[in-house]
């Protein structure tokens, strides 16, 4: 990219080979410069004509500043004039952006003329103002432009700061424009500290985002500071490549400063070169720019140039001639480093002349300039080490004034302190006492409300347990009643309402549990005796449960007794609630144990946050342990919270209002026992139960009228939970086959894991359908898979694929996307109906629901799916967009059209061939083809081979022949028997149309 590489060379002869190419490229960017000119004087002349007809403030604003940028590079006398106006008519308008504005290209103006104080003090005012709109890239200009001002100065400490401060919000705004410009700074300021290499680093910055950005100015700029970089090496070849890419740029844009820059820094490699011939003509065409550009300052310096060119080439005259040009202009403009130069050249070039009076002259004069300058440099220093410490002196007095005035504050803030602080504590503590007061007022209204909340909460739910206990009775015998006599066809129903009326009413006694431990009506009575007894009958009583569940039920109890207290009625409770969860939990295959021993309460038992129950000795331990799903180590506590239940999801299928663990730890708190837990997630659980084995652990009052247990009292029934029910409800892969053979009805698949709503079900749609029953998502998925049926109805609560997930699988699966899905829940409310719509289920019908409901409910979906049926048999082209399917299904018709049509002139496309490219079984193609389309296989085949043909021939693809053909047809009778039942018409007849 860069002209380094071109100019790798080792030698003069070679640069002067390049040259004469350059010269010619040199001439033709001169012609299109002066082209531009043209084109910018036009520009120059109509802005010039338009503000001296202007009246409009803001109109003469603009053009004043228009003007300023065009002759910013041509003109710094006349852009300085422009922006001065400008400045006027912003104040006339009370445009402070426009005054900000104008104050920064004074500074400019300043910079350019050498006057780096006076742009300094401009740029500061701009700064200020632009702070106060706010603007923060306006800002950040201001600060880049005054570290670029400091680095003039030389001063790098403050232009590095400077441009450290624009830089952070350049990078903060993406302003990459201005971070260019910035970085080019930054590179100067390295190159002038002699640090090339971050100067490179810095100038190679600029130059790739204004290259990206296409900011030729900017590219000119970078590309004349990285040759001036490379001239500060001494690598004149590759400085002059650089210089000249610039020049070219600069030419292209007109921009006589910037071509005036790259001339002189070219001139000034080859005289380092001591190619003298190309110093003097780079050098001669700089002074040419300059005069037009009418500089004072960059006269003086390119005839100073000249000289030394001249000079050193031992063109004396010349030289001197030059050389005193340079020297007048540079007396008028008093710049002490040209005036040193230029009389260091005179006093060379007359000492080649042999001429040492006047050589001798020019000699102490340049001593006397260089003395100067060493002398202004040590003045500018000594005037700002007099303005630090004057500033220092200003700040030391007023500081020791401020110092005087503080202690005098000081004073008197300490007696106000002391005063407002004993002043705060009284009323503090007066207000302290008042709080008090009055929080323990409301604290016993409060006491009191709570305690008449409670009161009325428990006598509200002690009710409601006793309205409920009546009508469940009234279910309950006369159902029992009911089955004596009944028809062997009517006892599964009596049954699944006794089963539900014993669970509701097992809850029922759960609650007024609750009831009288809130009310402190709840007392225990107390037996004595070997404890052992009653706990083998309630663990007996869980055998046949578990046999069932195919889990194994493990008994540990020691051979001697366990004499000691205990409620018969609560030890009944809690070991049935811990063995019910126990066993409800534990996956088939699995094992259940319980254990009985006398140990010491762990540690971690011993703080009872009540207070009221002992922590030393013995007591009676009881574990239940199974390998079931465990819990949560984040979950052991909160489960014996009331109403919290473990999975309170849709996805949730344990039955239980999660109150049987809550009632379990109050029943042993009011039994003075404990109960803990130990658990592994997935791994399984151990709940262990520490009763109390001595009299001083309970009241006078609990030992009054203890009796001995001598005989095991009968144990409650237990109830087995909804859900667990005997063998002859749970659906089997036998029956589902037995149930699909009579293909004329709808198939319909239910799916549920509660064997009694499966039941309910069944019974009343198998009059029109046939059903098929799963017990769960997993195997309702594999027999949709296999069975294609009609509609599913599922349940969403199920394990271990809940409905939701149940009807995602099916929606999502080519194979049973098509079937519709009526979903069953308890949740009545909006957000899970919701839910269950999103994954695609087609009805959702809340329990409990009547049966006349769910039979229309079936109905209306069987009906939609034949009129889609029906939609798609009479539609006229193939365009499955135009069915109203799931997209799952519309993705399948058009993979299978596809697949048809890129086989359509094949003879041998047929049911096999589809069956080996769609990846599905004979059996399951039809049925997803049936359900969607109305048509066979076959038909739905050649129904696309016939449209495909009438689309052909309204193409005019050839005659009727070929048509056939190319749809896969080789009979041209049944090919035209085929087109006239589709279309009513021949092919003849159709194309004659």
């Amino acid at each position: 990219m860069f002209m380094s590489q071109a100019f790798g060379i080792k030698n003069l002869s070679v640069v002067r080979m390049l040259q004469n190419v350059l010269k010619g490229i040199f001439v033709l960017q001169f012609l299109f410069s002066n082209v531009l000119q043209g084109q910018n004087q036009q520009r120059i002349d109509s802005l010039t004509k338009a503000l001296s007809e202007s009246d409009d403030s803001k109109v003469r604003w603009y053009l004043c500043k228009s003007l300023y940028k065009e002759y910013y590079r041509i003109d710094i006398d006349k852009a300085a004039y422009y922006n001065l106006r400008c400045i006027e008519e912003a104040k006339k308008n009370k445009n402070t952006r426009g005054i900000a504005e104008g104050l920064f290209n004074k500074s400019g103006v300043f910079r350019m003329k050498g006057h780096y104080d006076s742009a300094l003090i401009i740029i500061q005012q701009a700064q200020d103002i632009y702070l106060n709109l706010p603007d923060s890239i306006a800002y950040a200009d201001c600060q880049s432009e005054a570290g670029n001002l400091y680095l003039l100065k030389k001063d790098f400490k403050n232009s590095f700061v400077r441009m450290m401060e624009a830089r952070k919000f350049y990078l903060a705004i993406g302003k990459t424009d201005n971070l260019a410009h910035l970085y080019n700074r930054l590179g100067l300021m390295y190159s002038t500290q002699k640090q090339y290499d971050s100067a490179l680093v810095y100038h190679n910055l600029s130059l790739k985002i204004n290259e990206s950005n296409g900011f030729q100015l900017g590219s000119s700029v970078n590309l004349l500071n990285i040759g001036t970089v490379y001239e500060s090496k001494s690598d004149y070849i590759k400085a002059i490549g650089f210089y000249q890419q610039s020049l070219i740029i600069k030419e292209q844009l007109g921009d006589k400063k910037g071509i005036l820059k790259c001339l002189s820094n070219i001139g000034n490699a080859y005289n380092s070169l001591k190619d003298f011939a190309q110093s003097i003509t780079y050098h001669q065409k700089a002074l040419e720019i300059s005069l037009e550009y009418k500089s004072q300052l960059d006269i003086a310096r390119s005839c100073i140039n000249l000289a030394n060119d001249y000079q050193k080439d031992g063109k004396y005259n010349k030289a001197v001639q030059k050389a005193d040009e340079g020297l007048r202009v540079a007396r008028q403009i008093n710049d002490l480093e040209l005036l040193s130069e230029a009389t260091r050249v005179l006093a060379d070039s007359y000492r080649g002349q042999n001429n040492y009076t006047e050589a001798y002259r020019y000699q102490v004069l340049y001593k006397q300039f260089s003395d100067s300058i060493v002398i202004q440099n040590n003045l500018k220093a000594l005037a700002e080490v007099q303005a630090q410490y004057e500033s220092v002196k200003k700040e030391n007095e007023i500081t020791s004034l401020k110092i005087d005035k503080n202690k005098q504050d000081l004073k008197i803030q300490t007696f106000k302190a002391r005063f407002n602080l004993f002043l705060g504590l009284f009323i503090a503590l007066l207000a302290l006492a008042l709080f008090f007061y009055y929080r323990s007022l409301i604290s016993k209204k409060l006491s009191s409300k709570l305690s008449e909340i409670n009161e009325m909460k428990s006598r509200f739910f002690a009710n409601l347990s006793h309205e409920f206990r009546t009508p469940l009775t009234l279910m309950l015998g006369p159902a029992e009643k009911l089955k004596q006599t009944a028809k062997p066809e009517d006892k599964p129903w009596l049954d699944l309402i006794i089963r539900n009326a014993q669970r509701l009413l097992f809850l029922d006694e759960q609650l007024l549990e609750f009831t009288k431990i809130d009310s402190g009506s709840q007392v225990i009575h107390l037996v004595e005796g070997d404890i052992q007894i009653p706990l083998k009958g309630i663990a007996g009583s869980f055998e046949l449960l578990a046999e069932k569940r195919k889990i194994s039920l493990n008994l540990h109890f020691p051979e001697q007794e366990i004499n000691t207290f205990f409620d018969a009625d609560i030890l009944e409770k809690v070991t049935t609630n811990l063995l019910s969860n126990a066993l409800k939990y534990t996956p088939e295959g699995g094992f259940v144990e319980i254990s009985v021993n006398t140990d010491f309460l762990p540690e971690h038992l011993k703080n009872d946050p009540t207070g009221k129950r002992k922590t030393e000795g013995k007591f009676v331990r009881i574990d239940v342990k199974d390998n079931g799903a465990g819990i949560p180590e984040d979950k052991k506590e909160q489960i014996f919270e009331r109403f919290y239940r473990l999975n309170q999801t849709a996805s949730s299928t344990e039955f239980g209002a999660g109150i049987g663990l809550a009632l379990t730890r109050e029943l042993l708190q009011l039994h003075h026992g404990f109960i803990k837990v130990e658990s592994v997630e997935g791994q399984g659980s151990l709940f262990s139960v520490f009763l109390p084995t001595e009299k001083e652990y309970y009241t006078p009052e609990e030992l009054k009228g203890v009796k001995s247990y001598e005989s095991s009292p009968e144990i409650k029934k237990i109830l087995v939970p909804v859900g667990e029910q005997p063998d002859e409800f749970k659906p089997s892969i036998e029956i589902v086959v037995k149930s699909l053979v009579d293909e004329s009805l709808p198939q319909v698949l239910v799916v549920d894991d509660n064997a009694d709503m499966r039941m309910y079900i069944r019974d009343i749609i198998n009059e029109s359908y046939a059903v098929t029953e799963a017990a769960n998502g997993i195997e309702g998925f594999k027999l949709a898979c296999n069975a294609i049926p009609d509609l599913i109805i599922t349940d969403i609560m199920m394990e271990p694929v809940n409905g939701i997930e149940f009807c995602k699988n099916l929606k999502t699966d080519e194979r049973t996307s098509h079937i519709p899905v009526i979903m069953l829940t308890a949740l009545s409310g909006s957000e899970e109906k919701i839910k269950g719509l999103e994954t695609g289920a087609d009805d959702y019908i809340t329990k409990p629901f009547r049966h006349q409901e769910i039979l229309v409910r079936i109905q209306n979906l069987i009906n939609q799916r034949k009129k889609l049926r029906e939609l798609f048999a009479t539609e006229f082209k193939i365009e499955p967009k135009s069915i109203s399917v799931t997209s799952t299904d519309e993705r399948f018709l058009q993979k299978l059209i596809l697949l048809i049509e890129s086989n359509i002139d094949n003879p041998d496309l047929d049911v096999e061939f589809l069956v080996k490219n769609i990846a599905m079984s004979r059996s399951q193609l039809h049925r997803k083809i049936t359900a969607l389309t109305n048509e066979p296989v076959t038909g739905f085949i050649r129904i696309i081979r016939i449209k495909r043909a009438a689309q052909l021939l309204e193409q005019k693809f050839g005659n009727i022949s070929e048509v056939m053909y190319a749809v896969g047809f080789n009979n041209l009778s049944y090919f035209t028997k085929c087109f006239r039942e589709v279309y009513n018409v021949t092919p003849s007849e159709f194309l004659a149309k």
